[in-house]
């Protein structure tokens, strides 16, 4: 890798005069390691406290506004519906203006289809009637057995069924997973 690219001329000197050619360099790269990645935790605990800040006044703000948006429609509710112009159908009021109409839907009482699962399923079968329920089958993929059977063909890059030697690519996709170097930091 050309890390050249990836890093200022002021951190390519202090990274150059770091030597890895015996342990007790290896060791300080690893204290270096660690102390880089406590430094990302401060930045990164510093960017959520910084997101929560933000998240807290945009909803402040979010709120008055809805409250002015609220006083506006609550004082034209209360206009429309003393028009002598209101049309009124059998589910709403309607009142047409230059900048837009404004319907204000009737309350009504409506049948709302209760929460059918896997837990409630007996019970809600008791209360409501067999009759009232339809089987559904449902298919998962088996992908613990499945995954067994593949192999990768690593010159053509295509997914092999192993038993049945099917090109399997065009419903299972390759991804290629970079190296990665784990140092996990001794007691």
């Amino acid at each position: 890798m050309n890390y050249e690219d990836l890093f200022t001329d002021e951190e390519l000197n202090e990274l150059n005069n770091y030597e890895y050619d015996e342990e007790h360099k290896i060791d300080e790269a690893i204290e270096r390691i660690d102390n880089y990645e406590k430094e990302k935790e401060r930045l990164k605990n510093i960017y959520e406290q910084r997101v929560e800040a933000l998240r807290q006044s945009f909803k402040e703000k979010e709120e008055k506004i809805q409250k002015k948006i609220d006083w506006e429609q609550d004082n034209i509710k209360k206009f429309v519906l003393n028009s002598p112009n209101l049309k009124t159908t059998k589910t709403k009021y309607k009142l047409d203006f230059v900048s837009g109409t404004v319907e204000i839907k009737k309350p009504e009482i409506k049948i709302k289809k209760p929460e059918v699962k896997k837990g409630n399923l007996e019970e809600m079968m008791e209360k409501l009637g067999k009759d009232n329920f339809k089987e559904v089958v449902e298919y998962n993929l088996d992908w613990k057995n499945l995954k067994d059977m593949l192999v990768i063909d690593k010159e053509n890059n295509k997914v092999i069924n192993n038993k049945t030697g099917q090109d399997l690519s065009d419903a299972i996709e390759i991804e290629e997973v970079p190296e990665q170097i784990e140092i996990k930091k001794g007691k």
